[in-house]
């Protein structure tokens, strides 16, 4: 692992701990687990069905499988979200932005 690698890796644990909820993530194929995942700002959804849906930030690191998947769902407050879309993001960091919709 790289020295930016390492700095990348030990700024999004830091962020995780501070601002994320753990929500029930339930894989198209597998058992429940829980996630952390930090709600992104509702602008990066314009024109996207507003109400239904919602972008959150996951470290993938944190799936079993190494990665989210379309059609897995999410509960969050007991609410049921499908998974739309997962966005890799590019820095290398091993996150992704997850679009979910209301189920």
């Amino acid at each position: 692992m790289s020295l930016f690698d390492a700095a990348v890796a030990t700024l999004n644990d830091g962020v995780i701990s501070e601002f994320s909820d753990p929500m029930t993530w339930t894989p198209t194929a597998g058992s429940p687990f829980s996630v952390p995942m930090i709600e992104k700002d509702p602008s990066f959804l314009e024109g996207i069905a507003p109400g239904q849906n919602r972008a959150y930030w996951v470290r993938l690191s944190d799936f079993p499988t190494g990665s989210p998947s379309t059609s897995d769902s999410v509960t969050i407050s007991s609410a049921t979200y499908r998974v739309i879309q997962v966005l890799l993001e590019p820095d290398g960091g091993g996150g992704a932005t997850v679009i979910l919709t209301k189920s």
